[in-house]
C-alpha cells in the first residue's frame, strides 16, 4: 500500500494555486442508478512536477446537490482530495471546529485536520462565490488555474455575463 504525502501549508497552497492543464479528454458517465452524473478528468501542473484528477458529481433531480472536487495523485503516495466545492446539500458539521455549516460550501485539506486524525477535506466554509453546478465548476477551474478549462467546457462560461 502506498504512504501518504507527506503534506505542508506551503505544499497544500502550491499543488492548489500551480498553473495547470487538461491532459485527457473529459469521461461522462451516469452513477447511482441514473440518479448522478460525474465526470473525470485528469491533469498535469504545467511544469509537469503533479498530476490531479477532477471529479465533478452532479444529482440530476437536485440541482443544488453537487461536488466538484481535486485530488492529487503524487507518484510515489496515495492520492488525496484537496479541495471540494459542494452545493446546498444540508448540513456540515467541521469536527475539528465543531462547527456546524449550512448552504454553498468549499472544503480545504488541513494538516491541523490530518494530525488530529480527521478526514483531510473535512473542514468547510461557507461560499457566496457560486449558486449553481456551473457558476462553482468556472470558479473551481479559475481557483485552481487550470489555463485550457474553456477549450474543454464552453458551455460553462454562458453564465459568466451576470457573475
Amino acid at each position: 500500500m502506498p504512504e501518504l504525502v507527506n503534506l505542508t501549508s506551503e505544499l497544500i497552497k502550491e499543488l492548489i494555486s500551480c498553473k495547470k492543464q487538461i491532459i485527457g479528454e473529459p469521461s461522462p458517465k451516469d452513477k447511482s442508478n441514473g440518479q448522478h452524473k460525474q465526470t473525470d478528468f485528469l491533469l498535469e501542473s504545467t511544469d509537469k512536477k503533479h498530476k490531479f484528477l477532477v471529479f465533478v458529481r452532479e444529482h440530476l433531480s437536485l440541482l443544488e446537490f453537487f461536488s466538484i472536487g481535486l485530488v492529487y495523485m503524487p507518484d510515489d503516495a496515495s492520492s488525496i482530495i484537496l479541495l471540494r466545492y459542494n452545493g446546498n446539500h444540508g448540513e456540515h458539521y467541521n469536527k475539528l471546529t465543531n462547527q456546524k455549516i449550512s448552504g454553498f460550501h468549499i472544503h480545504t485539506i488541513s494538516v491541523e485536520a490530518i494530525s488530529h486524525g480527521l478526514k483531510d477535506e473535512n473542514q468547510a466554509v461557507v461560499t457566496k462565490k457560486y449558486s449553481s453546478a456551473s457558476q462553482a465548476f468556472v470558479s473551481f477551474c479559475k481557483n485552481i488555474n487550470i489555463q485550457n478549462f474553456t477549450q474543454y467546457f464552453p458551455e460553462k462560461l454562458q453564465g459568466e455575463l451576470f457573475i
